[in-house]
């Protein structure tokens, strides 16, 4: 499939490492993005993703390398060669996880399991399993989680062949999905499969990619598979009700971190374990009307570990308050923030702890946001 390759033995996987909160995750590309081309330096680090760093779905954008990987190239699609603004390109030599829960399982430290001949190829900057023609094989990582919840599952891979089918399964929950071809197996995409939940993070857990159709010579080289934490309801973007006021509830939120969580148990049904103050959660929320509106946030904390400052970010305006006690994590009360004037719209909502007092910052029911006539 690929000439002059360094084939690398695959050894048992290790689970990701997680990252120091120091050296980069990513980088960034600005320029003049016109003629749909942009050369990157050689040899350059394992890009996993790329997009137009303001782009809230992430559309994907591709990189093409030629044989060795001595050439690397950011394409951009004839739609947006017009627009002015950032790259991000995401990075991970090995396995890795990041503080705010994203995790990138690299083909480098993979394992391959199965009959077939599939494989790891390796150039620096470009490391993928491929020759991938047995649908009996799999590319199988093992880790340890840190925290249940919702992921967003994100295939990167190059095919050149007219497409195919692939599951990918974490413990005991799958996903599955259709890529389409890139064009050559040197031009690399990457393709959201949908969610998955994780739903024990008190064990070992094995993340497996299988092929389960394939409409060419391959399933695919797959280079990347990215976990990145996603909302946990079904409703992602919290609407108005009658009276015009909009509920954010615990299960419609998207967690970002190592140790906060949203918490199912009947008894709970809130987010908690918010013992890191850098973990931080958001909500999307659609605003009927424009005026003014109340905030008020349903929080439980014990009496010892009051008193943390929480900002409360709603698009560029920042409101502040003070974690009140409440006798127990689970005994909610209502905490007035403050009030702001919005537009009709769709918002992001963001909660971040400016640090914590003891041993965690409180755990959050909802959160409300009452018209003020």
């Amino acid at each position: 499939m690929l000439k002059l390759l360094l084939f690398v033995p695959l050894m048992v996987s290790a689970s990701p490492t997680l990252h120091d909160g120091k050296t980069s995750r990513s980088e960034v590309v600005k320029g003049d993005f016109s003629s749909g081309k942009v050369s990157l330096r050689t040899p350059s680090p394992n890009f996993t993703q790329a997009y137009f760093t303001d782009d809230p779905e992430r559309e994907p954008l591709q990189i093409s390398f030629n044989e060795d990987a001595t050439e690397v190239t950011l394409e951009i699609p004839k739609e947006k060669r017009g627009e002015v603004g950032t790259v991000t390109l995401e990075v991970a030599e090995k396995s890795i996880s990041f503080p705010d829960g994203e995790i990138i399982f690299s083909a480098l430290d993979s394992q391959v399991e199965g009959p077939g001949k599939a494989k790891l190829e390796s150039h620096p900057g470009n490391h993928r399993v491929g020759f991938w023609s047995d649908l009996n094989d799999s590319v199988v990582w093992d880790f340890k989680p840190t925290r249940w919840g919702m992921y967003w599952v994100d295939v990167t891979y190059s095919l050149a062949g007219k497409g195919s089918e692939v599951e990918v399964k974490l413990a005991d929950q799958a996903v599955m999905g259709a890529l389409e071809s890139t064009g050559t197996w040197y031009r690399y995409t990457t393709k959201r499969l949908g969610r998955i939940y994780l739903a024990d993070d008190q064990k070992p857990v094995k993340l497996s990619v299988k092929g389960t159709k394939k409409r060419g010579g391959a399933v695919m080289n797959l280079k990347a598979v990215t976990l990145r934490p996603a909302p946990e309801g079904d409703t992602p973007i919290a609407k108005a009700a009658m009276d015009g006021s909009v509920t954010l509830m615990a299960n419609q939120a998207t967690v970002y971190g190592q140790k906060l969580r949203y918490e199912p148990k009947p008894k709970k049904l809130c987010i908690g374990y918010w013992t890191v103050p850098t973990d931080y959660v958001t909500w999307k929320m659609e605003v009927p009307a424009t005026g003014k509106y109340k905030i008020t946030i349903y929080q439980g904390c014990t009496e010892d570990n009051a008193g943390s400052l929480v900002d409360v970010l709603i698009g560029d305006t920042k409101l502040a308050f003070k974690v009140k006690p409440t006798g127990h994590f689970q005994k909610f009360e209502p905490v007035e923030v403050g009030a702001l004037i919005l537009g009709k719209g769709v918002y992001p909502l963001e909660v971040r702890p400016q640090a914590k007092t003891k041993l965690a910052v409180m755990d959050l029911q909802k959160i409300v946001l009452t018209p003020v006539e």
